[in-house]
């Protein structure tokens, strides 16, 4: 995933299976495969329930 500054907006960069990557707005892969994006950000944040 990255960030870019003059669109204020993150891109997604996927690896298909014959080896091809592309890269897609981080909306254009959230609706097509939300649950590999929320399994991505899980292994990245710590979710934490309220104290």
């Amino acid at each position: 995933m990255e960030f870019d500054d003059l669109s204020n907006t993150y891109y997604v960069f996927l690896k298909w299976p014959d080896g091809e990557v592309t890269e897609h707005h981080k909306n254009v892969v959230y609706e097509n495969c939300p649950q590999q994006l929320a399994l991505f950000y899980v292994g990245i944040f710590e979710l934490v329930g309220p104290e």
